[in-house]
């Protein structure tokens, strides 16, 4: 019986660390990890909560409070709360300013509250610390199609596919600015490049459906 029941409690990540914290409710590290368990569950309200405890407990030393900063912040933006996010990802970089998965990530929650200027500089600043970076160069040409710079969307939604060229959003990208400069006939070959990887059904019957509205061939 005892077999079974420390079988039943290894089973998953989320009972392994569940019983941890019944053990050890006040060490950072199972909060933690529960948290992290939670958000690969896609429940991202208890994760940050768990990350919330977590960060309570952190002068334990059993996980840095930098860690679970990191990954509070990017809870709160999967539950779009961007200003809570924003304000988590700009205490990380204090202690990290050149961690560029959190410029990066900053970055796109200030392109999605609209504040342009300060997501660009964040962003050019994570470009110089790694220019190479697929994610930093889309979402550079994010920020250039956002503020109609459509020349230098295209040039960094290009580099970012160079760089990873499986990623259908970065066709999907590209397209746009190049039909917001007028050049529907290579807009096409992107879209089609985009069909090719999309696995959404609905997401590819809706861009088929812009392909013939614009007369792709």
């Amino acid at each position: 019986l005892m077999l079974h029941n420390r079988a039943e409690i290894w089973k998953d990540k989320l009972s392994l660390w569940s019983d941890v914290i019944k053990k050890s409710p006040y060490k950072a590290r199972p909060h933690m990890n529960l948290a992290h368990a939670l958000d690969l569950e896609g429940r991202h309200e208890e994760a940050a909560r768990g990350y919330t405890i977590a960060l309570k407990f952190s002068r334990d030393g059993s996980a840095s409070a930098i860690e679970i900063l990191r990954n509070l912040g990017v809870a709160r933006f999967r539950l779009g709360q961007l200003p809570e996010a924003i304000g988590i990802f700009r205490r990380v970089l204090i202690f990290e300013p050149d961690n560029v998965d959190i410029l990066n990530n900053l970055s796109i929650c200030l392109l999605e509250t609209g504040r342009h200027d300060e997501a660009l500089s964040t962003a050019l600043h994570a470009e110089g610390v790694i220019p190479n970076h697929g994610e930093i160069n889309s979402t550079l040409g994010e920020i250039y199609l956002a503020i109609k710079e459509y020349p230098k969307a295209l040039g960094y939604f290009r580099k970012a596919l160079k760089l990873n060229p499986d990623v259908p959003v970065r066709y999907f990208n590209a397209a746009l600015a190049l039909e917001k400069m007028g050049r529907l006939s290579e807009a096409c070959l992107y879209w089609e490049q985009y069909l090719d990887l999309e696995k959404s059904v609905e997401e590819s019957r809706l861009v088929d459906e812009h392909m013939t509205e614009i007369a792709c061939p």
